[in-house]
């Protein structure tokens, strides 16, 4: 949903001032990421419950991983 409203660039734009642009967005949308799987995390080892541990894991690095920098590039 928030990786959408990122901009690609546009063919022979500056990738510099590309990323000035975007950079708040994409920490925005990592921080969603590894914010909800540490959260996960940390009730998973507070109630004791490995399987939302693992979940939380999993869904966690799998959001970074859809929303790695240079996936916001590919389109390039």
């Amino acid at each position: 949903m928030l990786r959408g409203r990122i901009v690609p660039p546009k063919h022979g734009s500056d990738l510099g001032e590309w990323w000035t642009a975007n950079l708040p967005k994409a920490v925005v949308v990592w921080a969603m990421a590894e914010g909800g799987g540490l959260a996960a995390l940390v009730l998973g080892w507070i109630s004791g419950d490995t399987t939302l541990m693992a979940l939380g894991a999993a869904v966690g690095l799998a959001l970074l991983f859809v929303n790695r920098p240079a996936r916001l590039q590919s389109m390039y």
